[in-house]
């Protein structure tokens, strides 16, 4: 379960990124998502209790168990929406995981891009 810094539940995907998310996920055939989106999954649940974890670094973590080509395929070979697919994928992991989330978008100041999460107490 997903929710905002200020508690309130979150139970899709971004309205502004939900056409992308439609696009790139009708390009991708279902086995390959569930292989990607099990793999994060599993990498979620890997995460210490008190740590967070920001989903522009998981791919570095599980690179070998994430089948990250058919993602740039889907995105007709732009890496960049392929990188925004996986952070929507991360996305919906959240909105499905059985513990409570919380995130924060990174701002535009940050030196790093991507969502951070971490477990709500």
């Amino acid at each position: 379960m997903l929710y905002s810094i200020d508690d309130k539940p979150i139970t899709d995907i971004p309205r502004r990124r939900k056409a992308d998310f439609k696009a790139w996920r009708d390009n991708l055939v279902d086995s390959d998502y569930e292989e990607v989106f099990d793999a994060i999954n599993k990498y979620v649940d890997t995460v210490p209790p008190d740590k967070p974890f920001v989903s522009s670094f998981i791919p570095r973590a599980i690179w070998g168990d994430v089948p990250c080509q058919p993602l740039i395929d889907a995105c007709n070979q732009n890496e960049e929406y392929a990188g925004f697919f996986f952070g929507l994928i991360v996305w919906k992991v959240m909105i499905d995981h059985k513990e409570k989330w919380v995130f924060k978008i990174s701002d535009k100041e940050d030196d790093v891009l991507g969502t951070t999460y971490w477990r709500r107490k």
